[in-house]
């Protein structure tokens, strides 16, 4: 394949090496190497200064995947939605919790499931907020509804919204490397009490409770000591991170301009991610041409993932999905990383460039 526009499309940040070190130090001197140790209490309350939470109501997992599965079991209700254009964790989360999984269209201004429309047999919503774009809580919350929000590449432009939560609202964020502070894999939960956060932390370790008591079905889906102590490393210098991330994505936004493209993230979107708008089908085939790497984060899954999905409790809304199918095939992901460079951003400019001449 040609390498003139070899670029990754996406490379980890990795952890704050120094920090990291030490912590692995504190790690081994207490031998607490998991079940909830000072690492992992320690994230609870970097997450929850910066949602406004209490600790308690925070709750960590060993992946943003288990995190979701960890809320539906706490939830009523035998049926979700989930959005088509989505990512296949959404409905096998609800699906491995035992509950059945309704697949529906998503909406052409938050691209993920509406909340003014619900299958009548489901009793509540797993939302997506794509590619780690800054939300609103409003604008994915519908009233009496319980609903689970995937925020999972987010955390970058989370904000205090926890006393707005409502009573049947959980949110979960990411740290999987490929996060704007991933450095590990692990997730977290932020649930509106601490009785709710109590249920799943049980759960989430083999559903002991404080007493040592198994009083409950639970697996094993703890956060390790040694991701905690990864995670935290980056999150002690998130100020330098956003700010990194902010400046490529300065320059992704000259770049958008400068080719009249329609890019999804904002200006201030804390985010690893950069989706844009072009005819994907003619772009795919000449992107790969050329050698350059690209993405399709999201997919619909009715059509071409979860349809392969065999599961008796898997089903649709509807026949037909005309925003997601829109999406899909109208929204790519470039390189985007941090550590790029100038040079690097020029190739992409000689990419679009190249492209340009060949339409």
């Amino acid at each position: 394949m040609p390498s003139e526009f070899g670029l990754p499309i996406f490379r980890p940040l990795g952890f704050g090496l120094n920090s990291f070190v030490r912590r692995l130090e504190h790690i081994q001197s207490s031998q607490i190497l998991s079940n909830f140790g000072p690492q992992e209490a320690e994230l609870r309350g970097r997450v929850a200064s910066i949602t406004g939470a209490s600790p308690s109501n925070v709750i960590t997992f060993s992946s943003g995947f288990a995190a979701l599965r960890g809320a539906v079991a706490a939830q009523s209700g035998s049926s979700w939605s989930v959005p088509d254009y989505s990512f296949a964790g959404c409905p096998l989360a609800v699906l491995d919790s035992g509950r059945g999984a309704t697949v529906v269209d998503v909406s052409r201004e938050t691209w993920t499931s509406a909340t003014h429309h619900f299958p009548p047999e489901t009793a509540g919503d797993l939302r997506l907020v794509p590619f780690g774009k800054s939300f609103a809580l409003e604008d994915y919350v519908s009233e009496d509804r319980p609903t689970i929000i995937d925020a999972a590449a987010s955390f970058g432009n989370a904000q205090p919204f926890f006393p707005r939560m409502g009573s049947n609202v959980m949110v979960m964020f990411s740290f999987h490397a490929t996060k704007v502070f991933g450095a590990a894999e692990g997730g977290v939960l932020v649930v509106p009490n601490s009785e709710t956060a109590e249920s799943i932390r049980r759960w989430s370790n083999f559903g002991i409770s404080r007493d040592g008591i198994t009083a409950a079905a639970g697996v094993n889906a703890k956060m390790a000591e040694i991701s905690a102590a990864a995670i935290n490393s980056n999150l002690e210098r998130q100020t330098q991170i956003k700010d990194l991330f902010l400046e490529l994505r300065a320059k992704a936004r000259e770049i958008e301009a400068e080719f009249n493209l329609d890019g999804w993230l904002g200006d201030s979107d804390v985010s690893p991610y950069w989706a844009v708008r072009m005819p994907r089908s003619e772009l795919v085939h000449s992107l790969t041409a050329l050698g350059a790497e690209h993405s399709v984060e999201f997919r619909p899954l009715w059509r071409t993932r979860a349809s392969q999905i065999k599961h008796p409790q898997l089903s649709t809304s509807n026949s037909k999905f005309p925003v997601s199918d829109e999406l899909f095939n109208s929204v790519i992901g470039l390189p985007f990383w941090p550590g790029m460079t100038s040079q690097d951003f020029q190739l992409i400019r000689r990419l679009l460039g190249k492209l340009e001449l060949q339409r």
